[in-house]
This record gives C-alpha cells, structure tokens and sequence, in this order.
C-alpha cells in the first residue's frame, strides 16, 4: 500500500487498485554504472525514478562541454535503460549525468576507438 498524508488528510491507497507494482519502483535515484565500459561502438546505463519527475540525462566530455543530451523527459515512477551510440567523437574518457529534481548522479565512461 501507498501511504500519503497531509496536514490536511491522510490515507492510503492499494497499490494493486491503481495496477502499480510496489516491487517496480525504486526507493532513490540511481543510475548504474555503463556496461560494457571501456566500450565500443555503444554502451548502456540501468536508472531508477522513485516519483514523477523531469529526467535529464547529460553526456560530457572532459573539458565540461555536453556533447549529448539522451533522455529530456518526464517520468512515472520505475526501472528504465538507454544505450548510447557516439557519433563522431574521440576516444577518451566523457560522463554521464542524471539530473532530477534535487539529484545529480555522474559516472564516468571510456570511449575506446
């Protein structure tokens, strides 16, 4: 069950009534760290979003300058995934950021050409 309250009210709700499963919401923020990495031609990222929320997924290179921007978007609560396939980049080492709300989560990448 989802507890809620207020300084108004509170109640709760059955999550099996809203045809949400408890178990495919994560607790926090997280992204994981890229697999494979170093990695060529892509690599992929796991993230979780515990509440509806604007997501931006940012990738940097080592100078601080975005050179990708993935994920620009809101989401519901729950485990998701992408792949990034660079385009024209160099081999070295770039970041991947996840920005949401009140949290910024970095890792570090290794493009190997």
């Amino acid at each position: 069950d989802l507890d809620f309250e207020s300084s108004l009210f509170a109640f709760v709700i059955n999550a099996e009534y809203l045809n949400i499963n408890i178990e495919s919401i994560p607790s926090s923020f997280f992204l994981s760290e890229a697999y494979p990495n170093p990695f060529n031609p892509q690599t992929s990222f796991d993230y979780g979003i515990p509440h509806y929320s604007k997501v931006r997924i940012h990738i940097y290179d080592s100078l601080g300058r975005i050179i990708g921007k993935p994920i620009n978007q809101f989401h519901n609560p729950g485990f998701y995934s992408f792949v990034w396939s660079p385009n024209d980049i160099s081999s070295g080492i770039y970041y991947v950021q996840l920005i949401s709300d009140k949290t910024i989560i970095n890792r570090k990448i290794i493009y190997l050409k």
